[in-house]
Protein backbone atom coordinates (compact mmCIF):
# COMPACT_ATOMS: atom_id res chain seq x y z
CA UNK A 1 0.00 0.00 0.00
CA UNK A 2 1.22 3.22 -1.07
CA UNK A 3 1.92 6.15 1.83
CA UNK A 4 -1.13 8.04 0.00
CA UNK A 5 -2.69 7.26 -3.26
CA UNK A 6 -4.66 9.73 -5.46
CA UNK A 7 -6.28 10.32 -8.96
CA UNK A 8 -6.65 13.41 -11.19
CA UNK A 9 -9.09 16.21 -10.21
CA UNK A 10 -10.46 18.83 -11.86
CA UNK A 11 -12.90 21.03 -10.86
CA UNK A 12 -16.95 21.14 -11.97
CA UNK A 13 -17.40 24.42 -9.99
CA UNK A 14 -16.09 27.93 -10.81
CA UNK A 15 -14.32 27.97 -7.28
CA UNK A 16 -12.66 24.68 -7.39
CA UNK A 17 -9.21 24.57 -9.58
CA UNK A 18 -7.69 21.27 -10.26
CA UNK A 19 -5.46 18.89 -7.75
CA UNK A 20 -4.88 15.12 -6.73
CA UNK A 21 -7.69 13.23 -4.96
CA UNK A 22 -6.40 11.40 -2.00
CA UNK A 23 -7.91 7.91 -2.51
CA UNK A 24 -6.13 6.27 0.59
CA UNK A 25 -3.79 6.64 3.21
CA UNK A 26 -1.99 3.97 4.87
CA UNK A 27 -2.10 3.39 8.77
CA UNK A 28 0.92 5.34 10.89
CA UNK A 29 2.34 6.79 7.59
CA UNK A 30 3.24 10.55 7.67
CA UNK A 31 0.44 11.81 5.88
CA UNK A 32 -2.43 10.43 7.91
CA UNK A 33 -0.23 11.72 11.17
CA UNK A 34 -0.38 14.76 9.62
CA UNK A 35 -4.17 14.78 9.21
CA UNK A 36 -4.57 13.75 5.35
CA UNK A 37 -7.62 11.84 4.86
CA UNK A 38 -9.38 9.78 2.21
CA UNK A 39 -11.63 12.45 -0.36
CA UNK A 40 -8.44 15.49 0.40
CA UNK A 41 -7.63 17.51 -2.69
CA UNK A 42 -4.37 18.05 -2.67
CA UNK A 43 -3.83 21.76 -4.40
CA UNK A 44 -0.04 22.53 -3.71
CA UNK A 45 3.17 21.47 -2.76
CA UNK A 46 5.56 23.67 -0.97
CA UNK A 47 4.25 26.66 -2.63
CA UNK A 48 3.80 24.89 -6.47
CA UNK A 49 0.53 24.50 -7.86
CA UNK A 50 -0.56 20.77 -8.58
CA UNK A 51 -2.50 20.53 -12.01
CA UNK A 52 -2.59 16.68 -12.30
CA UNK A 53 -1.67 13.25 -10.55
CA UNK A 54 1.72 13.02 -12.44
CA UNK A 55 2.55 17.23 -11.22
CA UNK A 56 2.42 15.86 -7.75
CA UNK A 57 4.51 12.65 -8.52
CA UNK A 58 6.85 15.19 -9.46
CA UNK A 59 6.75 17.61 -7.12
CA UNK A 60 7.08 15.10 -4.37
CA UNK A 61 10.06 13.56 -5.90
CA UNK A 62 11.71 16.71 -6.82
CA UNK A 63 12.22 17.15 -3.04
CA UNK A 64 13.01 13.87 -1.90
CA UNK A 65 13.12 11.40 1.39
CA UNK A 66 13.40 13.22 4.27
CA UNK A 67 12.19 16.39 3.02
CA UNK A 68 9.28 18.67 4.81
CA UNK A 69 6.46 19.59 2.54
CA UNK A 70 4.01 21.99 2.76
CA UNK A 71 0.42 20.54 1.63
CA UNK A 72 -2.44 22.97 0.51
CA UNK A 73 -5.21 20.64 0.62
CA UNK A 74 -9.04 21.22 0.33
CA UNK A 75 -12.01 19.90 2.43
CA UNK A 76 -15.15 20.15 2.48
CA UNK A 77 -15.07 23.28 0.24
CA UNK A 78 -12.12 24.94 2.63
CA UNK A 79 -8.47 25.26 2.02
CA UNK A 80 -6.07 23.95 4.48
CA UNK A 81 -2.05 23.90 5.29
CA UNK A 82 -0.93 20.62 6.36
CA UNK A 83 3.02 19.40 6.81
CA UNK A 84 4.09 16.08 6.10
CA UNK A 85 7.99 14.88 5.90
CA UNK A 86 8.35 12.43 2.73
CA UNK A 87 9.39 9.24 3.26
CA UNK A 88 10.29 6.23 0.71
CA UNK A 89 7.68 4.44 -0.65
CA UNK A 90 7.59 0.49 0.68
CA UNK A 91 8.89 -1.55 -2.16
CA UNK A 92 6.51 -2.59 -4.78
CA UNK A 93 4.51 0.23 -4.15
Amino acid sequence: MRVVRWRYFEGSRANETQGAVVESVARNSPAIKSGIRKGDVIRGVSGEFVNSSSSLNSLIRKHGVGAPVELVITRNGKNETRYVVLVESPVGQ
